[in-house]
């Protein structure tokens, strides 16, 4: 399987009349062009979930801290019952949105959560705290009466550091992570032309929405890896006529 210096080793054999000041660059290269390929598309190796978030009596925030891989969120959060069953939540991203359905005032407005805020970060990291509205009464169906609450999101995977790191990426995106890194290289040693070409080898989308180059292989082969299993069913609009199938 390819490997972090695998690809920057065909990144480096690439660049013409390479300085030390570039190569220096290219592990830093291979993860800004892996950075990149996250932000175009969400690929299935980058959802996941905030599991079992337990809640405290009469306090908004959750028992963790919104986690640093987190890139944005993947449907609603919910609640997970003692029993196994599960109820979705509603989200809000700013506290505008929610003082009118719950007032800060008043203390008596207490229950089941029914909405999941993204709050104000408290500093220049972003850090947060998922809180939850209205108040926790704590008569949950888990003993001790807490609430627990998932929260499924979209992560960025986590840079690639020793030469041997490997991941989903490197194995299936490996020509993109060479190509534009190749074309950050060029760029970086003043050679827009051929930083130019490496970019369109890489690929991205087209004026039109299209996805091209490399990053169109990248993007099928994540579709056909979420496909892989999934069975087609017959399904009918009209009981007594014509049957359309899917």
């Amino acid at each position: 399987m390819p490997t972090f210096q695998t690809i920057q080793d065909r990144v480096t054999r690439r660049v013409i009349d390479l300085p030390a000041s570039v190569t220096a660059e290219v592990p830093d290269l291979v993860n800004k062009a892996l950075r990149t390929l996250q932000e175009m598309h969400n690929f299935k190796v980058m959802e996941t979930e905030q599991k079992l978030l337990t809640t405290t009596v009469a306090t908004r925030p959750l028992s963790a801290a919104v986690p640093s891989n987190f890139k944005e969120f993947r449907g609603l959060p919910y609640l997970v019952k003692n029993d196994g069953s599960t109820l979705d939540l509603l989200l809000a991203a700013n506290r505008n949105a929610v003082l009118d359905m719950f007032p800060l005032d008043d203390p008596n407005d207490t229950g089941e959560p029914k909405l999941v805020l993204d709050p104000e970060p408290v500093d220049d990291q972003s850090t947060r705290t998922l809180e939850v509205w209205p108040f926790p009464d704590g008569l949950s169906d888990y003993t001790g009466g807490e609430y627990r609450v998932t929260v499924p999101y979209w992560r960025y995977v986590a840079v690639l550091i020793g030469g041997t790191d490997e991941n989903w990426f490197t194995t299936n995106a490996e020509w993109y992570l060479v190509f534009q890194a190749t074309a950050e290289a060029f760029y970086l040693d003043w050679d827009e032309a051929r930083g130019q070409l490496w970019e369109v080898r890489a690929g991205d989308f087209a004026p039109d929405g299209r996805a091209v180059g490399e990053f169109k292989r990248v993007m099928k082969q994540d579709k056909l890896a979420r496909l892989a299993g999934v069975q087609h069913l017959s399904f009918s609009l009209d009981a007594f006529g014509a049957q359309i199938r899917s």
